[in-house]
């Protein structure tokens, strides 16, 4: 993997690759998804119960699910950086529940990881106490699934353990 580009470029999932470009996240997020979803495969993927982890059949599937994530993680980046953008956050929350229900065991601890991540972002951006009262909880489920899955050596495992135990005690 060549990452000469890095302080000079940044890049952009694109398909099942990424592009190199200057921009950290695309500036029309709406144009950019069209074209990232239109350079993705459009066919049925294999079932990953009939092949084995050294098949490409199986490794196939777990690239085209890193895409979609990839996908969701740029909607987040993009949400975050503007204002929490709630078409961006919803986008990228049913991408990534999407994801997780198909992704073959184990799914990558990161997936729940930035699925609570949006639900945070979310909540920061939500003034109705009602919607805060149905966010929260479902941002309690993603991190504690990324608790269950993701090592404790992990970089912000403690944090984040933190963040559903104040979260748990919040009367919303």
């Amino acid at each position: 993997e060549d990452f000469t580009h890095i302080g000079h470029y940044d890049t952009i999932p694109f398909g099942l690759a990424d592009i190199v470009t200057k921009d950290k996240i695309p500036k029309n997020i709406d144009k950019w998804q069209k074209e990232h979803q239109a350079a993705l495969s459009n066919h049925s993927l294999p079932d990953t119960d009939r092949y084995g982890e050294d098949r490409w059949e199986y490794v196939a599937v777990k690239d085209y699910y890193q895409a979609r994530h990839k996908e969701a993680h740029t909607l987040l980046n993009f949400a975050m950086a503007n204002n929490h953008h709630r078409p961006s956050l919803y986008k990228a929350e049913e991408i990534i529940l999407w994801v997780v229900e198909r992704h073959p065991e184990p799914v990558p601890s990161f997936y729940y990881r930035n699925l609570g991540i949006i639900y945070q972002q979310m909540l920061m951006g939500e003034t109705d106490r009602k919607q805060a009262k149905i966010i929260n909880p479902k941002m309690i489920k993603a991190f504690s699934d990324y608790l269950r899955v993701a090592s404790p050596q992990e970089g912000g495992y403690n944090d984040i353990k933190q963040v559903v135990e104040h979260a748990a005690n919040q009367n919303l």
